[in-house]
């Protein structure tokens, strides 16, 4: 009625995961007014005009949900989502969903770190690059940023490639907020443990980690207004203040 009158209709499930502020957005489909997406941490649908609900999901959907947007082409409307993963699209209300053509640069790096790599290795193109970006995991180049592999999923933060060896890398890792745990693979990204010895607190968002590049390495990382260092790969952590 135009917006005389309002009735709630929200999804079940804390669709929100407490991102309202942050991911929170609403379609209706423009060619049926009973089916709408709410998107925020997650995407719920209705085709009942809010009298029923169900989750989407999809392999290529990403948590975060930023936008929507209908696009008619003359056969079938297309339906874009924007998260913090990218576009993708659907083709058929969102029941499925295609990743093939997203190409739209948007990850953000809140670190990288570049091996010391010897002339030959340079001349080759297989530096190794290691960034953490937000949601968007600890992802791994091994071709000089040719093209990039996904390791340890969620908020990456830290990034370091061993000066000396560059299968040994460290990252820092979380769920957007605290705790994020120090980690380190030792086979160039296949396998990760967690590295947390004697720190004692965990209350910082997107922690950094640094290293001297010193024949045997240094390792930092602050953590609650204390700075760690480690001389044994992260095995322990020593606070300097």
């Amino acid at each position: 009625n135009g917006g005389t009158s309002w009735a709630p209709l929200t999804p079940p499930g804390g669709y929100m995961w407490g991102l309202g502020w942050y991911a929170n957005t609403i379609t209706i489909s423009p060619t049926d007014p009973d089916f709408a997406i709410f998107g925020a941490g997650g995407n719920y649908v209705t085709t009942t005009a809010g009298a029923s609900w169900c989750e989407l999901a999809s392999p290529h959907l990403h948590a975060d949900i930023h936008a929507f947007w209908w696009h008619a082409d003359g056969f079938k409307q297309t339906l874009y989502l924007a998260s913090d993963g990218g576009v993708i699209l659907s083709y058929d209300n969102g029941a499925t969903w295609s990743s093939d053509t997203n190409i739209y640069p948007i990850t953000q790096f809140r670190n990288v770190d570049v091996g010391l790599n010897d002339g030959a290795q340079l001349a080759a193109g297989t530096s190794t690059y290691l960034g953490g970006a937000q949601d968007n995991s600890i992802i791994l180049s091994t071709n000089a940023g040719g093209s990039w592999t996904i390791h340890v999923g969620g908020d990456g933060s830290g990034a370091l490639v061993d000066p000396n060896n560059p299968n040994v890398l460290y990252a820092a890792d979380g769920s957007g907020s605290p705790p994020f745990d120090r980690l380190r693979s030792d086979d160039g990204g296949t396998n990760w443990k967690i590295i947390d010895n004697g720190i004692s607190s965990f209350a910082t968002t997107n922690p950094q980690m640094q290293h001297d590049q010193a024949p045997a390495i240094r390792v930092y990382t602050a953590e609650g207004g204390t700075v760690y260092k480690s001389v044994d790969q992260g095995g322990t952590w020593t606070p300097l203040n």
